[in-house]
């Protein structure tokens, strides 16, 4: 396990810097962030498209999981430390009707320069 502590929070964009929401991190293990997500009125535009996902992996509808993933990773969501303008890619956004959320750093360095 990391040394960061669930007290960090992190802003989930969009690259247009439109805010999704926030991430208030669980975790963070070999690239891999997991956290629980507040939305912000930004996500009501792409909402639609995690409802989606979560019915397909609730539903155990995998025939729709790539097709949902490519639609979620053409969004281009970035994240970064929640006051501050440096966002980094990443991958594999999950983002849950329940508020779980989980994705994948591109560059899992990054987290060696943490507020």
């Amino acid at each position: 396990m990391s040394v960061l502590t669930a007290a960090k929070t992190m802003s989930v964009l969009l690259p247009s810097g439109v805010e999704l929401g926030t991430v208030s991190i669980d975790d963070i293990e070999d690239g891999r962030i997991s956290g629980e997500f507040a939305s912000s009125p930004g996500f009501a535009a792409v909402e639609s498209i995690f409802r989606f996902f979560t019915e397909v992996v609730e539903q155990q509808s995998f025939s729709y999981l790539d097709q949902v993933e490519s639609e979620i990773a053409r969004l281009g969501i970035t994240i970064c430390w929640k006051g501050h303008s440096d966002a980094h890619a990443v991958h594999d956004v999950q983002i849950y009707t329940d508020g779980g959320f989980s994705c994948r750093l591109l560059n899992p360095n990054y987290f060696g320069n943490s507020p």
